[in-house]
């Protein structure tokens, strides 16, 4: 039976405002009546967190991790950017969804926190009618004219964490290890330790273990968290100002400007040339950027 409040159910996206801000963005946001889900084919990786709120009918969650959880109306479903999966309604069924797909680098420090768990993709949310109408409301509100991008990243910060927070029971031994785990990785940057062998030294762990247990929790191996907290100390260092590729190469440990430069447009989705370009427009007209291509996904 579907609920009174949603019966009338209507597939919509919401206004978002444009453009970036240092904290992240929130690149899409949507309700879908009779939604099939994503990665039915095949599990898929998203690029992108994305937020997702059943509002009717019910399905299956799966990920490359192992996890498999059955999901109803009122329950959340929570997309890490490099996690396979896929989810979705059983054959012959039906679900209603709105979501929310955002990114950037205040949501991969709620990672590093603890906050965002790979081994907690899902929740609940009840009652229904309650938790749909506040997250519209708040996407109306980030919607509005005159919005900006940084507004809308902490209106969203702060509904997401009010989701999150009643999620999360007291501290366990396992999460004040992937604390430690994320705040070694994070720092001395510009040493060499590409896939933190060192960490898992200093964490009295073989290597192969602590990877196996990093990627259980933050659904990522330790190397790329490393690499993705080298490239936004590259994005905080040019927000402040202009630096070669030559002297962020050297400052970060990258083995030389080719490695970087790949490394920053794999993460950013532009060069680190565009990346300053855009940060600084009255750039001398002798520094001419290179043309580029995002592939930002847009569908949760």
């Amino acid at each position: 039976m579907i609920p009174e409040s949603t019966r009338a159910w209507k597939n919509r996206l919401f206004s978002l405002p444009s453009g970036r801000c240092p904290l992240g963005e929130l690149t899409l946001a949507g309700a879908v009546r009779n939604s099939r889900g994503a990665g039915a084919l095949r599990p898929r990786i998203f690029g992108q967190w994305a937020f997702v709120y059943l509002v009717a009918g019910s399905g299956v969650y799966e990920d490359a991790l192992g996890t498999r959880r059955e999901v109803q109306a009122g329950d959340w479903i929570l997309v890490f950017p490099e996690l396979a999966h896929h989810y979705g309604p059983r054959p012959g069924n039906f679900w209603n969804e709105i979501y929310v797909c955002f990114q950037g680098p205040i949501f991969e420090q709620w990672r590093a926190s603890g906050l965002l768990d790979a081994s907690r993709p899902t929740g609940t949310l009840c009652p229904v009618s309650f938790w749909w109408k506040e997250l519209a409301s708040v996407l109306k509100h980030i919607g509005q004219k005159g919005t900006s991008t940084l507004e809308a990243v902490t209106s969203w910060q702060h509904w997401l964490g009010r989701v999150i927070t009643n999620q999360i029971p007291a501290k366990t031994e396992s999460q004040r290890w992937q604390e430690q785990a994320c705040r070694l990785l994070s720092e001395n940057l510009s040493v060499e330790d590409s896939n933190g062998r060192t960490v898992a030294k200093t964490l009295g762990m073989g290597y192969e273990s602590f990877r196996k247990k990093f990627v259980r929790h933050m659904g990522v191996p330790p190397g790329r968290f490393r690499e993705r907290q080298r490239i936004e100390k590259a994005r905080q260092l040019l927000q402040s100002k202009r630096l070669t590729n030559k002297e962020l190469a050297d400052t970060l440990g990258f083995y030389d400007e080719a490695h970087f430069s790949k490394s920053f447009r794999r993460h950013v989705g532009l060069s680190p040339r565009a990346f300053s370009r855009s940060l600084f427009p009255e750039s001398p007209p002798h520094e001419k950027m290179r043309p580029t291509t995002s592939n930002r996904k847009v569908h949760p």
